[in-house]
């Protein structure tokens, strides 16, 4: 079986991160690497640390410049062959979930579970697709609760940019893809609950995610911001109708009835004149 490294990071979340330790130490498969990266609270969690005893393998409690920062300082403890990112209040769905998951971890770069999400007044279970697409990435993302990344890929590519407070993960997922040209395995299986409660599920998260995202296809991925302009524009129901009436002559000739019906109406020429 593959080593296994699950990283959680934490900043003054103690009752988020007692779930997660909870839901770790009951899992049925227990052979892990368990790094924990405190940004040194000050609201107990650190307590709670050092309560969980021989459950972590290492620990590093010191302030941190974000969450991508305390992630990054994970990987470089890290030893795994894969790494699974469980922050603070995030925890596995069952106690069978890591026993599901090791089993299908053969040797694809990202191995991505489905995750059940909750928050915002609803439920429901967020899907990989079954074959990663481009126009996927550009209007969604890998959920990294539920995505078991190989750590060479870190090692390859390089480590989340700590310039960004939100879609660093999504930049990491597209340089992977698109610069690693990384294997992707998508596996229907509940293995993680998220909870709707962080920066990015808020408004202003929302705003702050769809800047730098932009800001990512204006840099090194501008070729994708086309993309995504023309994808959305391909999606659109103008576009579709467009379409329709390029392709039918029947829908052509109904048009151009109709918009011949319509002068009539509001200028009140006859047909034969129009």
């Amino acid at each position: 079986m593959p080593k296994i490294s699950i990283i959680t990071v934490n900043l003054n979340n103690c009752s988020g991160l007692r779930r997660t330790f909870d839901s770790i130490a009951n899992q049925a498969y227990q052979e892990f690497e368990f790094v924990v990266i405190d940004g040194n609270s000050t609201d107990g969690s650190i307590d709670v640390i050092k309560s969980a005893g021989n459950l972590i393998t290492k620990v590093l409690i010191e302030p941190d410049i974000g969450v991508y920062n305390a992630m990054n300082k994970g990987i470089k403890l890290a030893t795994g062959d894969y790494i699974i990112f469980l922050n603070s209040g995030d925890h596995f769905y069952d106690n069978q979930s890591l026993t599901l998951a090791v089993k299908q971890l053969n040797n694809q770069d990202l191995v991505c579970f489905d995750i059940a999400v909750t928050g915002q007044g609803k439920d429901y279970i967020k899907q990989h697709p079954d074959s990663i697409s481009l126009g996927y990435m550009l209007q969604d993302t890998l959920a990294h609760q539920a995505v078991f990344i190989k750590r060479a890929l870190f090692e390859s590519i390089g480590l989340y940019d700590e310039s960004l407070k939100i879609a660093a993960d999504w930049k990491f997922f597209l340089d992977v893809l698109l610069r690693a040209e990384a294997s992707y395995l998508a596996i229907h299986q509940t293995i993680t609950q998220y909870y709707l409660d962080g920066i990015s599920a808020t408004a202003n998260g929302t705003f702050i995610r769809r800047a730098e995202r932009k800001s990512i296809l204006e840099g090194p991925y501008k070729f994708l911001l086309e993309s995504k302009t023309n994808h959305e524009l391909l999606q659109s129901n103008r576009f579709k109708l467009l379409k329709e009436l390029e392709g039918s002559k029947f829908l052509q000739k109904l048009n151009s009835a109709w918009l011949r019906m319509l002068l009539f109406l509001t200028k009140g020429k006859k047909l034969k004149d129009i």
